[in-house]
């Protein structure tokens, strides 16, 4: 998408269709969401994406019973896939900075029962939320401590700066049981990867330092944010969070199930 298209739908047209969306509930009762609102992959993307991240999850830890909680859920995608999965099993609480992208998710589940709840957050986001009041390097996640089985976040850090990142980490953390698991999506930084960067075999280039990350596109650092895995680690571990596993992506230019780096650490 065009960047001035980009900046309007997300800084200029959003509040419009956030009450358009509100006021007509028959906006939403069909998945996918028009392409024109929609943010968690167009056409049969916005499918596949959230069966292929039930599918991890589940591999990687998520059962009956639990709690988990979605940074930035986008229009819901993850979650319609775990509730066909899951139905009222789980209880499923996910956030996201787009309002309008909160209100079309709502509506929408509002067919399919209890037990999956979508809450607004006005953080801001270069990218995604330029009007957002609050700061994301001092957000408090709306969960109380101890009280999810499984954190996760799907190309939410790949759009975010190094001191918001830090912030996510150790709000997940915190409201983490002991044994919880976090699962996190990345561009890694690391010698394979960084192979693939100087050979031009990678679908993004960074070629621009911000802080310890590098961007690709400086005038709009929030588009594709990479993070050295070594930092990664550094961060989870200051959290609290063991790494079990690290899954590389195709975006490296190499065969893969998936497309972004996969995280997945655990609570002490």
């Amino acid at each position: 998408m065009p960047s001035l298209v980009r900046r309007a739908k997300y800084a200029l047209a959003a509040p419009m269709l956030d009450a358009a969306l509100a006021t007509f509930p028959l906006l939403s009762r069909k998945a996918p969401p028009h392409p024109a609102i929609n943010i968690s992959g167009s056409g049969t993307a916005y499918i596949d994406n959230g069966e292929q991240t039930a599918e991890r999850l589940i591999r990687d830890g998520l059962s009956t019973g639990q709690t988990v909680v979605e940074i930035g859920m986008g229009m819901g995608g993850n979650a319609l896939a775990l509730w066909k999965r899951f139905g009222g099993r789980i209880d499923y609480r996910g956030f996201d900075i787009v309002r309008f992208a909160v209100t079309w998710t709502r509506q929408h589940f509002a067919q399919l029962g209890s037990g999956y709840e979508f809450a607004h957050a006005d953080v801001f986001n270069s990218f995604y939320n330029p009007f957002g009041c609050a700061s994301p390097a001092t957000y408090a996640f709306p969960y109380s401590a101890k009280s999810a089985d499984m954190v996760f976040a799907n190309s939410v850090f790949t759009h975010m700066q190094e001191r918001e990142v830090e912030r996510y980490i150790q709000e997940s953390s915190r409201i983490l049981k002991p044994g919880g698991r976090v699962w996190f999506s990345f561009f890694l930084l690391d010698d394979d990867s960084e192979a693939k960067l100087a050979q031009r075999a990678t679908f993004w280039s960074f070629d621009h330092e911000s802080g310890v990350a590098r961007v690709y596109n400086p005038k709009e650092p929030d588009h594709a944010v990479a993070y050295p895995e070594a930092w990664v680690r550094s961060k989870l571990a200051d959290a609290g969070l063991d790494v079990l596993t690290v899954e590389r992506g195709s975006w490296r230019g190499r065969d893969s199930g998936y497309f972004q780096d996969v995280v997945v650490a655990e609570r002490a």
